[in-house]
């Protein structure tokens, strides 16, 4: 047993000693995708030791293309799955579901882009669909690692989500610009009046609509306010200068 993994790392060596070998032996036939993907800072790979404090253990997505076959791959797991993979906890109670259950997220590649997204990007996606589209749930989608993929859609739908189309990035490039042009002349103004708690509270919010007007820029999906800082340092140095 590898009892000292964190991470997307677990999760790769659970599949491989646990997952696989399971559907393996009791579903041979099936065609399916594992990875890291949804919800928790490891799908980032930026968890630490405070990340597992809440919600963590040994978490999966198994996705498939044929619907039919999500509740016999959930059963299986449910009546096979140990309690434990070494010292790592396999069904454990989570902020959204308080059973011990497992976590491993089994569901059809549609149905999983649309319970993060709110739109299925297996199909064409319209202007709206793409300006309703939040970068920390595309991240859910893109982010985390793939161990294996036999699926027809799981890369098509990533690779859709790589970045905006041309005309929709002008768009949204466009957008931020606005939105900071709005804020920074009332900064100015609050200085002049020698109010400093309210220069502060807009130079705030024009460095974080500044922020994610690099992140478009680069065409890369900022993730949400926790981690969007550490997240910039790997974009291109001169996005924010």
């Amino acid at each position: 047993m590898r009892d000292h993994l964190h991470g997307a790392d677990l999760s790769a060596a659970f599949h491989t000693d646990i997952v696989r070998p399971l559907l393996a032996r009791h579903m041979p036939d099936l065609r399916y995708a594992a990875a890291r993907l949804g919800s928790g800072s490891d799908v980032l790979g930026l968890d630490d030791d405070m990340s597992r404090d809440h919600d963590w253990g040994c978490r999966l997505t198994l996705l498939v293309d044929d619907p039919s076959a999500v509740p016999e791959i959930d059963r299986l797991l449910e009546r096979e799955l140990p309690v434990r993979y070494g010292t790592h906890p396999v069904r454990f109670p989570v902020t959204w579901d308080p059973t011990d259950t497992h976590n491993v997220h089994v569901a059809t590649v549609a149905d999983f882009c649309v319970s993060r997204l709110g739109v299925g990007p297996t199909g064409k996606l319209t202007a709206l669909d793409w300006l309703c589209l939040t970068g920390q749930s595309v991240l859910e989608v893109t982010a985390g690692p793939v161990f294996e993929d036999q699926t027809t859609s799981l890369q098509r739908a990533r690779h859709t989500l790589r970045h905006y189309p041309p005309d929709i990035e002008r768009y949204v490039l466009a957008a931020w610009w606005r939105r900071i042009s709005q804020w920074m002349p009332l900064a100015g103004r609050t200085g002049a009046r020698g109010d400093e708690a309210g220069s502060r509270i807009l130079a705030a919010r024009a460095a974080e609509d500044l922020y994610r007007l690099a992140f478009t820029l680069a065409q890369e999906w900022a993730p949400y306010a926790k981690w969007r800082g550490l997240a910039s340092r790997t974009l291109p140095s001169p996005t924010l200068r």
